[in-house]
């Protein structure tokens, strides 16, 4: 990653060119999107500047609503992605635009759009369950805790849970006691929430 960390711009550069939705080949808007999740690790300080993570989410987000369904998923994975390394940056994009995008995500006739949409909400859940045990602890010890939790999940309570308490009711039929669907990422994403 040192190594990746010291070329971060210039592969950031073309992996965001590819993913843009001006780029008219989806297989190439897919494997950009394929790169940038890889390429997340080792971009923070690109992630530490606001003009360039401004860049990065809104191909991002643009790409969520792409006509192309795999060039979606792999969005809404780097979204998720985003949020699980990069929690503390992501305030005026989750009041802005990522709170409506991930709702009509996780609505989503395709089933894989709508579980990484799922998946996004479950994550912040996980991320700001982990906040608060370091508040907890750094309480405890007189410290202040490193990241504060946002509250994201508590603000968008009322947005997502009637969302995912409609997904509860898309259990296939015909599916299989352990397979993941949409409902068993509902329920998941509601026990998380609680």
């Amino acid at each position: 990653p040192e190594i990746l960390s010291l070329r971060s711009n210039e592969i950031l550069t073309a992996v965001i060119h590819g993913a843009r939705k001006e780029e008219p080949s989806a297989d190439v808007q897919l494997a950009a999107i394929h790169s940038l999740y890889n390429s997340l690790d080792f971009v923070r300080e690109n992630f530490d500047r606001n003009g360039k993570r401004n860049y990065i989410l809104q191909v991002v987000c643009k790409a969520m609503q792409n006509a192309s369904v795999a060039v979606q998923v792999g969005a809404f994975e780097c979204l998720v992605h985003i949020m699980n390394l990069y929690y503390d940056k992501m305030g005026l994009y989750m009041e802005q635009v990522l709170f409506g995008l991930t709702v009509v995500g996780m609505k989503h006739p395709d089933e894989r759009v709508a579980l990484q949409a799922i998946e996004f909400w479950s994550t912040v859940c996980e991320e700001e369950g982990d906040l608060a045990i370091e508040a907890q602890e750094a309480q405890e010890y007189g410290d202040v805790p490193e990241t504060e939790s946002k509250f994201f999940a508590k603000i968008a309570l009322p947005e997502i849970v009637p969302v995912l308490l409609r997904l509860l009711t898309k259990q296939e039929e015909d599916a299989e006691d352990n397979e993941w669907d949409v409902s068993m990422a509902a329920a998941t994403c509601l026990t998380l929430l609680a």
